[in-house]
């Protein structure tokens, strides 16, 4: 891995530790923090998109050791991150998005044609286990509803 993409993951898994980031305000603290080298090679356009590329690389990563481990839902084609905004830059880990952020994410990737169909189409699947709990919860994010499903699944699956 290159310094860049070091200094981009450490920023990413800092702001994802918190409650998520707007990748554009990010981009020049990145910016600042790598190499004249680098700077010449690159932009502020570049490092924010490269911010949401490596969040959703993480989160993906995480969601998917998580599955393995717990979740009997498979939603393979589920972003571990996602803009939670109209211009796409408040980046938040799909898990941790609130009913409200979750509806906004769809909205946002069915407005962009390289994002129709499947993404978009497998996150309406996955709102459809959370709606439940989100009925009765609405305070709860989407991974709560996720994990409670699991259990209740799990649950019918003994009886």
């Amino acid at each position: 891995m290159t310094a860049y993409s070091n200094t981009v993951n450490k920023a990413v898994e800092t702001a994802l530790a918190g409650d998520g980031f707007n990748a554009r305000t990010l981009a020049p603290t990145v910016y600042d923090r790598i190499s004249r080298v680098d700077r010449k090679r690159t932009s502020i356009a570049t490092i924010t998109r490269d911010l949401r590329e490596a969040a959703n690389a993480m989160a993906k990563n995480a969601m998917k050791a998580h599955d393995d481990k717990q979740f009997g839902f498979s939603f393979l084609l589920l972003p571990g991150a996602v803009a939670v905004d109209d211009d796409e830059t408040k980046v938040k880990l799909t898990l941790s998005l609130s009913r409200v952020e979750y509806r906004k994410a769809i909205d946002v990737r069915r407005k962009r044609e390289r994002s129709m169909g499947e993404v978009a189409s497998e996150m309406e699947l996955a709102e459809k286990v959370a709606a439940p709990y989100w009925d009765h919860h609405p305070d709860w994010t989407f991974g709560q509803c996720i994990e409670q499903a699991e259990k209740d699944s799990e649950a019918g699956e003994a009886a």
